[in-house]
């Protein structure tokens, strides 16, 4: 059996990537044959992990990689059944190429029967939940690029090189700063936000298998985890957070109204000062908007106990307590940052909970007060109720600080 030709369309969603490929295949012999064909499953985390040498391989499909797995063979359903990698279970120990089987947790494997010389159209379609690396050690945490795989090299085990193919990624609504395909290097061309990469005659390897970052890591450090020179420092919001190299000093030194707070339910408040991470509150996880609309026009606003230079704002938007919360409620979408009550200063947040940095760099001088206004917003599937989750102010360093061990 040879590839003939690959088709393979990936569309970069904020939460998953949605993915098509088609295969002209043909049987290149002279005799009918039965085929029984794996799709590789990849090993996906979904959690923070401390003790990632004890993870044990799962006997059943992960629900975060091929999730709404379909394969159709000559335009049909066809049956497939889930098979745990024997390498990822430790049933087979280590050998020479075992390196093409590292991340692969199990297989989708169906079986089809082709007539001598026969081409044939197969058609594989899933989405996949995204891979990251994230460890905590008491006070410190750090979470992974967002990173979405699929392997080329698996398909080495087809007869000949893969004669032609064309690969087309999609951005649906994921940060272009973000988005980064790692590997394979320097062969896609972009256009947009689209990325082409046509092929001929390839002989996939590892160095073939794809990587996209959708999405960049956060590392959070606190100053002084034990009795460092510093330790008399503020410890309202004692940390340092890096991203993409770059360290801030993080504060949470602000007093802070809005324009309007939904009324208190089932003993849950949504006020302003929740957006504070030094509003502990176990109940009170967002502040939310009180207009009968999906809150256009409202506003939050910090106003700094010492006016100071300001490098950034950092949000976690939409309603933290839960995934289901996050996406029945009414997210930021498009917002303007206004410095001072004068100086107006356009962003995007993205429609996920996890940290966004809106840079406020264009405003040279002193900052008294921050005013988020929504301009637009991602649709709750719920709720009219637009929520911001957490705000942190943010102090560009020019270097990495010194830090200390976490306890």
């Amino acid at each position: 059996m040879q590839i003939v030709d690959e088709k393979l369309d990936i569309d970069l969603y904020p939460e998953y990537a949605e993915v098509k490929v088609r295969y002209h295949m043909k049987n290149v012999s002279k005799k009918a044959v039965s085929v029984k064909f794996g799709f590789p499953v990849e090993d996906s985390k979904d959690e923070w992990d401390f003790h990632l040498e004890e993870k044990k391989p799962v006997t059943k499909l992960s629900p975060r990689y091929c999730r709404d797995y379909s394969v159709r063979l000559r335009g049909k359903s066809l049956k497939y059944v889930y098979e745990l990698e024997p390498f990822a279970s430790g049933k087979v120990k280590p050998f020479k190429g075992a390196e093409v089987l590292v991340g692969i947790e199990g297989w989708m494997v169906s079986k089809m029967r082709l007539a001598a010389e026969e081409l044939i159209v197969l058609e594989i379609s899933y989405k996949s939940m995204y891979d990251y690396s994230a460890f905590s050690i008491s006070s410190d945490g750090t979470v992974g690029p967002w990173i979405f795989k699929y392997r080329f090299s698996s398909g080495a085990i087809w007869h000949g090189p893969i004669k032609n193919g064309v690969v087309t990624i999609r951005n649906k609504g994921c940060d272009p700063k973000d988005v980064l395909i790692t590997t394979p290097v320097n062969i896609f061309k972009k256009d947009g936000e689209s990325y082409f990469w046509n092929f001929s005659n390839l002989e996939p390897t590892l160095a073939d298998d794809l990587n996209v970052a959708v999405r960049s890591g956060f590392s959070h450090h606190y100053k002084h985890g034990g009795s460092g020179p510093d330790s008399d420092a503020d410890p309202r919001h004692n940390e340092y957070i890096s991203h993409n190299a770059i360290f801030y000093d993080a504060d949470a030194d602000y007093r802070v109204t809005a324009s309007s707070e939904l009324k208190p339910e089932n003993n849950l408040n949504y006020k302003a000062q929740n957006v504070s991470p030094m509003h502990i509150d176990g109940k009170d996880y967002a502040w939310a908007e009180g207009v009968a609309s999906e809150g256009v026009g409202e506003s939050v606003t910090l106003t700094l106990d010492k006016p100071s230079p300001v490098s950034a704002i950092l949000v976690s938007n939409g309603y933290g307590k839960s995934e289901a919360s996050f996406k029945e409620n009414c997210r930021v979408a498009d917002c303007t940052l206004i410095i001072n009550g004068k100086h107006k200063i356009k962003h995007r947040l993205y429609d996920y909970s996890s940290e966004q940095i809106l840079s406020l760099e264009t405003f040279k001088g002193k900052v008294e007060t921050i005013s988020l206004v929504i301009d637009s917003v991602h649709a709750g599937s719920k709720y009219k109720d637009c929520c911001v989750s957490e705000i942190v102010i943010l102090h560009k360093l020019k270097k990495e600080p010194k830090r200390y061990g976490a306890r």
